[in-house]
This record gives C-alpha cells, sequence and structure tokens, in this order.
C-alpha cells in the first residue's frame, strides 16, 4: 500500500500503538489507541468531538462525533477540549461503542447516517463518505452515497494478529486517501491563480493554498 503523493505520513509500528487493540473496550482505552496511533501521522489525524458538538450544522444539531479522520491541526491531541473542527472538515466518519450487540442494527446505521447528512450537506461537492464503526472488538466499514450505504462484514479485531494488522491497515488506508479516493466531484475546481493553479475544489480546505 502507498500513499498519496501529498501524504506525508509514515505508519506507526506495532511497539507505538500497541500489538493489539484494548482489552478495556471503554471509550477512553480506545481513544487512548488511536493517540497512539495519531503519532505516526502528520497530514492528517484521527480526532473527536470531546462533549462539544461539531460546528456548522446545517440541521442546527448537537451531534458529536465519536471519532472522525480530518486535517491535522498542530499541537491539538485527540479528545482535546474546545470546538477544534467542524463537520466541513470532516474526511471520513467514525462511531465508537462499548456494547458489540448493537453492531450493525437500524439504530446504529440510522445515528452515522446523521453524522454523514451533515458532511454532504457542508461539501457540496463529496460524492461519497466512508465510515466505520467500532462496537466493542468488532469493526465495519460503511461507504455511503446520498442515496444509501454498503456495509461491510463485520471484522474481530481481537481475533488474532491478522485481523489487528487488517484493521490498522484499514484505518491507514483512510488516511492515505487522495481527492478522488475521498469521491470528491474534480469537475469543480478553483479559479486560476498563484496560490490553486486550477486544483480541484475541495470544501474541506478552507485555505485553498493549503495541501490536501
Amino acid at each position: 500500500m502507498h500513499c498519496h503523493e501529498s501524504c506525508t505520513c509514515h505508519w506507526p509500528k506495532s511497539s507505538e500503538t500497541g500489538q493489539f487493540f484494548p482489552d478495556d473496550i471503554s471509550q477512553g482505552s480506545v481513544l487512548q489507541w488511536f493517540r497512539r496511533f495519531n503519532q505516526g501521522l502528520i497530514s492528517r489525524k484521527y480526532y473527536t468531538s470531546h462533549n462539544n458538538q461539531l460546528a456548522d450544522s446545517l440541521s442546527f444539531s448537537v451531534r458529536k462525533g465519536d471519532i472522525f479522520l480530518a486535517l491535522a491541526i498542530p499541537h491539538i491531541e485527540i479528545g482535546a477540549n474546545g470546538p477544534c473542527h467542524n463537520w466541513v472538515s470532516v474526511l471520513v466518519q467514525g462511531e465508537l461503542k462499548a456494547c458489540q450487540k448493537v453492531d450493525a442494527s437500524a439504530e446504529t446505521i440510522l445515528q452515522l447516517a446523521g453524522y454523514v447528512c451533515e458532511v454532504f450537506g457542508l461539501q457540496i461537492t463529496r460524492m461519497f463518505v466512508y465510515a466505520f464503526t467500532i462496537y466493542g472488538s468488532v469493526l465495519r466499514s460503511y461507504l455511503f452515497d446520498r442515496a444509501g450505504v454498503s456495509i461491510s462484514e463485520r471484522i474481530h479485531i481481537r481475533k488474532n494478529r491478522v485481523t489487528q494488522q487488517l484493521f490498522t491497515k484499514i484505518l491507514q488506508a483512510y488516511v492515505s486517501m487522495g481527492q478522488v479516493q475521498l469521491v470528491f466531484n474534480t469537475n469543480y475546481k478553483y479559479a486560476h491563480s498563484d496560490h490553486t493553479n486550477g486544483r480541484v475544489f475541495l470544501p474541506t480546505l478552507r485555505n485553498p493554498a493549503l495541501n490536501f
């Protein structure tokens, strides 16, 4: 697996992230695992909204993203207090729960779909949104478009070394995706200028001169 050309990350080694997903599957323990995982990432990182709602909601909801991938903000750690992100900055959306009995339930899918609707509402050129859930030690991946969703089979993260490695590779794949893999409509481009040079319009970039 190769990084997108604009990705400056290096993948964390097992000694940096911990060999296996935590035995204690409380949200705090899982976020601590993601904090270690983030140490190997530079341009994008996984964040949580902590107890703050994500800003700029078009539905005026109080939704709080458990875990999401966004462009890295210097000196901001996962779980930091304060509204550091908003829905326009979410690249991949996630949801965490300690109980795996609700995995892939109708309630789960509707909750995740509510988050994705916020992303679609503000990222007007976004055609698909990737998402994932970690319920207990069970992972599922989701792919939403504006009409529905495709759902993967469940992956038991702690089953063995292979499933643990598959889990981290999925997270790494999300980080490495470029604008095409994240399914932004590449027909929309910035007007030519010294900074944008006709680049694809990305609503996640408030400053078009930044690298995606």
